[in-house]
């Protein structure tokens, strides 16, 4: 007996259940709501699956105020370029302004009045659905209809509504969230077949599986095979590393081609029909882009003989689906999009369970910038990265360093410059991210490697990148570094692989000879000694962790550690703003500086810092964005206003709060958590309270309300202020 096909749906059936429930909904909202009914309208029958039917909706005079596009999931994204286009022409010929396009997945509002714009100039506004639907059959499924009308439709039409209305004005999404929700979108068709085609083969092929599962752990994704649940995730982790490792490349192949306009467009014919015919294609494309530019290989070929790197193209449908990505991303401009947009691309694209699992989070410009002026103060300073991630300080670096002496060359900013990171994906998007900064006929060779920073060590290579001329790889050593930044990972002590953990012991014993943290210490612990042993006398150390280290007791190891070796220039925390975005942990900046010498570092003043200001705020001149005169001259007047904070927290002589940077109507507060730290710190870190004579001063910062700020100079206790 022949199993019973699952049920499915087709567009004309599923347009009307929306209009009969949204008409319904309606109904219960008529006062406050423009929508008097919702229609399909069009050519054809309802019983034909290829029918052409609109969703419609029309106003309390029968005016006729959206109008749109729905495609079932798996036939065109939502932000599918042809797909945006007929959604627009019938708007046009209806003489509305709002239309939209849903495939299911993702609603997207657009306006038509801004439809002629390049894309991140465009008013749009996007709503998902996360239930992830892969099918027709999934739409069909009782469960998810029921969800899509009771639980999704309500929200997203009353927001249609105060919309088309004009109660919302500001409800456009700014211009990078544009091209990330048009990113994210595009690529949820690719890798929803990758993730079903890695299910599938893996259960029917067990060569296949073993070769998956070796592929996934030599690329550090957790794979945990006799767990159903953990191993859905497993392979979509494996599928969203496959698409996004394509995504860099086609992202900077844009990039390289805005450069090189006689470059071949990036686009898969209609005659590309097999996955060996669209990799020929690609790889032709790519290859034409090395020879022209005699550079760039590294980043377009970041693995030729990766065994899982064609596997995006061999599920069927996806030649498709890679075909609608590249329509979708040929519109941006990719000179006009903002410097930090790699970023942007790491925090929303890779899931937060897999950041989470390395401790990676994302860190905006203004932390990272105040970090780095404290670290570089040459335009030739070198500087490390030693958990990159997709290479927000190393960008922002570049850009101070491009402050500091405009005249120095892309390919000598590159070469001071090391990053590392143990993550594929997020250490390509740190290379690309770099070398985008300038695309020219210059040996473009980022010092980003994909490594275990604790397998670094002072004598061996760091990375290699290609000699031009003789076309071999060459190694790189790290150089005696002026400067260390960065945001190493928060993991938990109790997450820490117990086979890595010997290791990174050995690592800080070896750094410093004698050094041991507790086992309970977080990772993050491990990253201070070893990337300290790399920095020359003198220089600097820029660090954004979790500050339990202030408190708790594996801390007291780091902090005795710290008195032994450094200047404690300042430990700064913000009281209105989180500094990881996505990280729900208590953060502070600590700046050090390299001291050999005891009695400097006793003398040294320690400040103690509290934020009750965003730093956004403080620094009062945003990042630039984008390339050109202009934006390295915004950029210029924003380094020069983030070293005005930096000095002013270094001249500071006596606690105080700063009242130029306070809000109206506050008084000054006493901070009793600063206070008891300051005490521990002294006493637990076995050093005395200095004398009033040796007592240096701390500082305090600028907010709503007054800052306090305790000062522990050889963390001696100080009263507030």
């Amino acid at each position: 007996m022949n199993p019973t096909p699952p049920e499915t749906i087709n567009e004309v059936d599923f347009c009307g259940k929306i209009a009969a429930a949204a008409t319904s909904f309606f109904a219960t909202i008529r006062e406050s709501c423009p929508f008097l009914e919702a229609r399909i309208e069009g050519k054809g029958s309802t019983r034909s699956k290829n029918a052409r039917k609109d969703l419609r909706f029309y106003g309390t005079t029968q005016q006729l105020l959206l109008t749109g596009e729905v495609k079932l999931p798996g036939n065109a994204s939502a932000f599918d370029a042809k797909l945006v286009r007929d959604a627009h022409e019938k708007a046009e010929d209806a003489n509305v302004q709002y239309f939209f396009t849903w495939d299911v997945n993702t609603f997207v509002l657009w306006d038509r009045q801004l439809w002629r714009k390049p894309l991140l100039e465009r008013r749009m506004k996007v709503w998902h659905l996360r239930l992830d639907l892969d099918s027709a059959e999934d739409v069909a499924r009782p469960e998810t209809l029921e969800h899509i009308e009771k639980r999704f439709l309500p929200d997203l039409l009353r927001d249609l509504g105060d919309i088309v209305s004009g109660h919302r004005r500001d409800w456009a999404l700014p211009p990078e969230e544009v091209f990330l929700r048009s990113l994210e979108s595009h690529l949820d068709w690719p890798v929803r077949l990758v993730r079903r085609h890695l299910y599938r083969e893996a259960e029917a092929n067990k060569r296949f599986d073993m070769q998956l599962q070796e592929w996934m752990a030599g690329n550090d994704l957790q794979v945990r095979r006799s767990q159903p649940d953990e191993w859905r995730k497993a392979l979509d982790a494996a599928a969203r590393t496959l698409a996004y490792i394509w995504t860099n490349r086609f992202i900077f192949y844009k990039a390289l081609r805005a450069r090189f306009p006689e470059l071949p467009k990036l686009e898969l014919a209609p005659v590309v029909d097999t996955p060996i015919h669209a990799l020929r294609r690609l790889n032709d494309i790519f290859t034409q882009a090395v020879e022209r530019s005699g550079d760039y290989e590294s980043l377009l070929f970041p693995k030729r003989y990766d065994w899982a790197g064609d596997l995006a193209f061999t599920p069927d449908g996806s030649i498709d689906a890679w075909r609608a990505f590249l329509r979708g991303i040929e519109s941006v401009d990719f000179r006009e999009v903002s410097t930090d947009i790699i970023g942007l691309i790491f925090q929303k694209l890779i899931s937060p369970e897999t950041r989470h699992r390395f401790g990676q989070h994302f860190t905006g410009p203004d932390a990272v910038d105040l970090i780095n002026s404290f670290c570089i103060r040459t335009a030739d300073a070198k500087i490390l990265d030693p958990a990159c991630g997709s290479g927000s300080f190393l960008v922002r670096a570049y850009y101070r360093k491009r402050a500091l002496n405009a005249r120095r060359s892309h390919v000598d900013m590159l070469g001071d410059l090391f990053g590392c990171d143990i993550a594929i994906y997020p250490a390509h998007l740190a290379t690309l991210n770099l070398a985008a900064r300038e695309i020219n006929d210059e040996a473009n060779y980022p010092r980003v490697t994909r490594r275990d920073f604790f397998d670094v060590g002072p004598n061996s290579s760091f990375c290699d990148i290609p000699e031009r001329t003789a076309r071999q790889k060459v190694s790189v050593l790290l150089p005696a570094l002026d400067g260390v930044v960065g945001n190493p990972p928060y993991v938990r002590q109790e997450k820490i692989d117990r086979f890595n953990k010997p290791k990174y012991a050995r690592a800080v014993a070896d750094a410093f000879k004698g050094m041991t943290l507790s086992g309970r210490a977080d990772l993050h612990c491990y990253f201070w000694p070893h990337a300290a042993r790399f920095l020359k006398e003198g220089a600097a150390f820029g660090f954004l962790t979790s500050a339990q280290w202030l408190d708790v007791d594996y801390g007291f190891a780091l902090q005795r550690w710290m008195l032994k070796n450094f200047k404690i220039i300042a430990v700064m925390e913000s009281s209105t703003e989180r500094w990881f975005p996505d990280a729900r942990v208590k953060t502070c900046i600590t700046i050090l500086e390299r001291c050999g010498d005891e009695q400097a570092r006793r003398e040294n003043p320690v400040r103690f810092v509290r934020f009750e200001k965003p730093l956004a705020e403080i620094i009062g001149v945003s990042a630039s964005a984008g390339v050109g005169a202009e934006a390295e001259e915004q950029e210029r007047i924003r380094q020069q206003a983030v070293d005005r904070v930096r000095d002013a927290l270094e001249g500071t002589t006596r606690n105080m709060h700063d009242t130029r940077f306070l809000c109206p109507k506050t008084s000054p507060t006493r901070s009793s958590r600063s206070s008891r730290r300051t005490r521990n710190f002294a006493k637990r870190s076995g050093c005395r309270a200095a004398s009033s004579r040796r007592a240096r001063c701390g500082s305090s910062w600028m907010g709503p309300e007054p800052i306090t700020a305790s000062r522990r100079s050889t963390f001696a206790p100080k009263s507030t202020v």
